[in-house]
């Protein structure tokens, strides 16, 4: 028979060591989108505060 605990606990160290080993490699690839998406909040929240505010 096959252990469904011993599956079920192995994948998800499996899930976490990727995620880890991922973050831990290619750290822009999550924190660009997150950047990203602060500055673009950022420069919106300033657009509606300063009414003289120009596009570049």
């Amino acid at each position: 028979m096959i252990d469904w605990k011993a599956v079920g606990v192995g994948s998800l160290i499996n899930a976490v060591l990727t995620i880890v080993l991922t973050i831990s490699v290619f750290p822009l690839f999550f924190l660009g989108p997150i950047i990203g998406g602060w500055w673009q909040l950022t420069l919106e929240v300033v657009k509606e505060k300063t009414p003289q505010w120009k596009e570049p």
